[in-house]
């Protein structure tokens, strides 16, 4: 989804927004389709408790695929973009 690493704060990146692995919270308003845009924080997701998760601070540069956990990404959006 994010590359062949695990993506850091200040990366520029291209995400497809239509994609449906991504689960896209806020937002309203942003096409549905590829945007460009910079990594603003990068986490893992674990569940602490049922219904209950935590966020777990993740490596940039980190291989995606030994990556098990879902990666939670705050991303703005380049406002030529919208």
């Amino acid at each position: 989804m994010f590359g062949d690493t695990v993506p850091g704060p200040g990366q520029q990146l291209s995400i497809d927004l239509a994609a449906p692995e991504l689960t896209i919270r806020g937002g309203d308003g942003l096409p549905r389709r590829a945007v460009r845009g910079e990594v603003v924080r990068v986490h893992l997701v674990r569940e602490a408790m049922p219904g209950i998760a935590s966020f777990v601070d993740v490596e940039p540069g980190l291989p995606a695929r030994t990556v098990t956990d879902p990666l939670f990404v705050q991303f703005t959006v380049d406002a030529s973009e919208i």
